[in-house]
């Protein structure tokens, strides 16, 4: 009964290394502007995930050095994977980008980052 255990637990563990997990968080694979980026104009700020986003719960909002908000974006409407505004040209200083992605399935991320305009 022992060798019967052991190889179903060995056949069980051969079986299961060949499984993708499904971890359901949208993460971010792409920045426009990159985080820390010194940039001369921006007039569109973009974030690429590697999941389709629910629109109805994912933003992306632009402040100033203040902490003010300046503009805020949603779910791009011909890419679920993309959050993204425009804007107009922004003034030299420096910004902050917050966003929160929620997964179709309904996992949700946020974090955010600095760029500059000189």
């Amino acid at each position: 009964m022992k060798w019967f255990t052991a190889f179903f637990y060995l056949g069980l563990t051969f079986l299961l290394s060949f499984a993708n997990p499904a971890w359901g968080h949208a993460v971010p694979t792409e920045y426009d502007p990159k985080p820390d980026a010194v940039v001369h104009s921006v007039t569109t700020i973009s974030i690429s995930f590697d999941d389709e986003l629910e629109p109805t719960f994912s933003t992306l909002a632009v402040l100033n050095d203040k902490q003010q908000k300046i503009a805020t974006g949603s779910v791009d409407s011909a890419n679920s994977k993309k959050l993204s505004l425009k804007t107009s040209a922004l003034e030299k200083g420096s910004y902050n980008v917050q966003w929160v992605a929620v997964a179709r399935d309904g996992h949700r991320t946020h974090g955010g980052y600095n760029f500059k305009v000189e």
